[in-house]
């Protein structure tokens, strides 16, 4: 399936921020494996691991981070995804600060290389 068939039917607003954060992290992560995953409706990275997907939904699109619970965030960006994964959350590409979004893609590649670790809450 394609980023395209996986947006189709999504409002311009969320195909446009979807595809912008895609690129945002082909950039950060240019040899990562990108695969769209229909069922869980998101478009996933892999290095050595899985470590990100950027998941459009109705109004918003959310830049997941696999072992986001390790990754630092002293301002609380990351909203919870379950046990593990956190997510950042755009409805507007207002909302989109590249710089921020270029530290957690960086930190997340960076725990790849390291042991898995749980954050202090």
């Amino acid at each position: 399936m394609t980023i395209e068939a996986l947006l189709e039917g999504s409002s311009p607003t969320v195909a446009a921020l979807t595809h912008r954060l895609v690129a945002l992290v082909q950039a950060r992560a240019p040899t990562a494996t990108v695969s769209v995953k229909p069922g869980w409706r998101l478009v996933g990275f892999t290095l050595q691991r899985y470590f990100c997907a950027v998941a459009p939904g109705a109004d918003t699109v959310d830049l997941l981070f696999e072992q986001g619970v390790a990754l630092p965030d002293p301002d609380r960006r990351l909203i919870a995804r379950g046990r593990q994964v956190r997510a950042l959350r755009f409805s507007s590409d207002d909302d989109v600060d590249e710089g921020l979004i270029h530290a957690f893609v960086d930190v997340a590649i960076l725990t790849q290389k390291a042991p898995l670790r749980r954050r202090s809450p």
